[in-house]
Order: structure tokens, then C-alpha cells, then sequence
């Protein structure tokens, strides 16, 4: 019993830790193309209820420490790069062909 307390609480300890850290950084590149790329692989799951869908939304944003409004501002921030944007739908495109 006491080894699951324990075990429970380093895991609470460490989420805990990752998402503080998470939410103060600042996500890089790559995280922005699995943040999108596990949003596209969301929207097309048919298999998945509509809570599992967001149960996962949830644990995808405290992986990359990226939430809807990051996203966002990310896209905005392509507004007028377009070369950086095919740059960056590439890399999206890539990570969905790894998984498919």
C-alpha cells in the first residue's frame, strides 16, 4: 500500500512539475507540428467518443505545452511567411506520415 502511495504521488509530483514547466515555456517548432499534427489525427478519428477525443486534446497541450490559444498565435505569426508556413505544414505532414 505504501508503494502505491508513493508511486502515485511521485507521477502527481512530476505532472505537477511538467505542466508548470510546460505552461512557462516556450514550445519550439517541432512541438507546434505534433501539437497540429495530434489535432488533425483527433478530428479524424471515428472510433474515439467524444470524451476520449478530449481526454487526449488534454494530455497532447501538457506534452507540448501548447493550448488553442498558443496555436493560434502561432498560425497568425505565419501571416505573411508564407514559404515559412509550407515550411511548417511539411514538417505537420511528415509526423501524420510517421504515425499513419
Amino acid at each position: 500500500m505504501k508503494k502505491r502511495i508513493a508511486a502515485f504521488f511521485l507521477v502527481a509530483v512530476t505532472g505537477a512539475c511538467c505542466a508548470a514547466f510546460c505552461a512557462d515555456a516556450t514550445p519550439s517548432f517541432e512541438s507546434y507540428a505534433r501539437y497540429f499534427a495530434g489535432v488533425e489525427m483527433l478530428s479524424t478519428d471515428a472510433k474515439s467518443s467524444q470524451p476520449q477525443k478530449a481526454q487526449r486534446y488534454h494530455r497532447l497541450c501538457l506534452i507540448t505545452g501548447i493550448n488553442g490559444e498558443k496555436a493560434k498565435a502561432f498560425v497568425l505569426g505565419y501571416r505573411n511567411d508564407p514559404e515559412g508556413w509550407r515550411k511548417f505544414t511539411a514538417a505537420v505532414v511528415e509526423i501524420l506520415q510517421k504515425k499513419g
